[in-house]
């Protein structure tokens, strides 16, 4: 049924936005709630997701009304190019759009939010001048977040807001609370501060765990000092070069960096039958590796689990610099070395080539040692193997955390277990 759905049924030609080209708000208004009375009566998920444009503002300021107009509609057309011919595209108001997913579930919508978010950001978009433009964005999906149109809305716009405050440019499906550590009166603090004070007092300061990197430069650049550290952080938050992840950790912007290239597959591992019953243990994954470095998922059903440990690195991947890479082990052949075999996965699923001059395992490790990532290890069997290659990796590779999923507990130091529900 076209014309978006023939108008909600009323026979009336539906409203179109006449700068955008997107429909209106007064026809999503119409629409939505009969689109989800449907979903809900034929037991199909249906998702939406709501963006604006990062700093639209700006633009009309520097460049006028007609250029800025001209922006949302190449916006409009762009994220058309990415969508179905059953997705809609509305104009909400302003620079706020919202984009109808028949039968997306939330991590469907929120993959289509990413493919959003990089296919914007990807080229500028022509006139005089040409123009850059970022937009952040918030996913939903009914029942999972909401069964009416207003739940589902509040949703999205809350989740929308999420997305510009952890940095803008970027897409949310999800409402994990930052959690303030502290709070330590560091300010009367004398002379210069070492590097868990300054971690501390950027947490009190901005409400988040800050990375590594921008602990070292806050102690060297800043000589330490608290008062020069606060001018700092605002100076960084102002030109968008500090940004906070899906996760809450405050990191530095790598506005060059392109969408990882696992991202997609690991979005396609996960759609491929997680349950909307899943999401809280999903959920309670993506906190556990806030927490641990090492967190398996262990059960005798390696579908189930494979699927789950896939779903949550869908969300958690976006709190690496490298994403996230899942690596089915299979099981070894007989007689090989179990330990060499998953190192060498490891290595394909890196993309890289093997190194005759070292052994398999020590290569493994030397190609993640500078990683930010979540390495997902898929092992259909009980673990065999595993525990040398992740020791190795956990020992040598700092910045990488692991998401097992395996028939058994590897029972190395520090794991987290997460047993399996009978069905998910």
């Amino acid at each position: 049924m076209g014309a978006a759905r023939s108008a909600a049924v009323t026979g009336v030609q539906p409203a179109v936005d006449p700068v955008s080209g997107a429909y209106t708000h007064a026809h999503l208004n119409q629409l939505l709630p009969q689109e989800l009375s449907a979903a809900a009566a034929a037991a199909r998920p249906y998702g939406l997701v709501q963006f604006d444009v990062d700093y639209f503002k700006s633009v009309n300021d520097a460049y006028g009304h007609a250029r800025g107009d001209q922006i949302l509609r190449q916006i409009v057309d762009r994220v058309r190019e990415l969508i179905r011919p059953s997705d809609l595209v509305f104009r909400r108001g302003g620079d706020e759009f919202v984009v109808l997913l028949p039968g997306a579930t939330r991590l469907t919508a929120l993959g289509v939010g990413r493919r959003f978010v990089y296919g914007v950001r990807a080229l500028p978009f022509p006139g005089q001048p040409p123009l850059p433009a970022s937009i952040s964005l918030g996913a939903a999906s009914c029942p999972e977040d909401g069964q009416t149109a207003e739940q589902l809305g509040a949703v999205v716009d809350r989740r929308n807001y999420t997305a510009k405050r952890r940095g803008r440019g970027r897409a949310v499906a999800d409402d994990l609370d930052d959690e303030l550590v502290g709070p330590p009166d560091l300010m009367a603090e004398p002379g210069q501060l070492d590097a868990e004070q300054v971690a501390r007092l950027v947490r009190v300061a901005l409400g988040g765990e800050p990375s590594a990197p921008v602990v070292e430069w806050l102690q060297r650049g800043c000589a330490g000092r608290p008062p020069v550290i606060l001018r700092e952080l605002g100076s960084l938050l102002d030109t968008g070069r500090l940004v906070q992840n899906a996760l809450g950790a405050w990191l530095f912007d790598r506005t060059d960096a392109q969408e990882p290239p696992t991202a997609r597959a690991v979005l396609d591992a996960a759609e491929a039958g997680v349950t909307a019953g899943a999401q809280p243990e999903i959920d309670k994954i993506v906190r556990l590796l806030t927490e641990r470095r090492l967190v398996t998922v262990v059960g005798r059903a390696h579908d189930q689990r494979a699927k789950l440990a896939a779903a949550a690195a869908a969300f958690a991947e976006a709190a690496f610099t490298d994403g996230a890479v899942i690596v089915p082990l299979g099981e070894a052949a007989p007689g090989a070395d179990a330990d060499q075999a998953a190192a060498a996965a490891v290595v394909a699923g890196l993309g890289a080539a093997p190194d005759s001059a070292r052994p398999t395992l020590e290569h493994a490790a030397a190609l993640l040692a500078d990683r930010d990532l979540l390495l997902v290890l898929d092992d259909p069997g009980g673990a065999r193997g595993l525990s040398a290659l992740v020791s190795t990796v956990l020992a040598r590779c700092p910045r990488v955390r692991v998401l097992a999923s395996a028939g058994a507990r590897l029972r190395l130091y520090g794991e987290q277990v997460f047993p399996l529900r009978s069905a998910t």
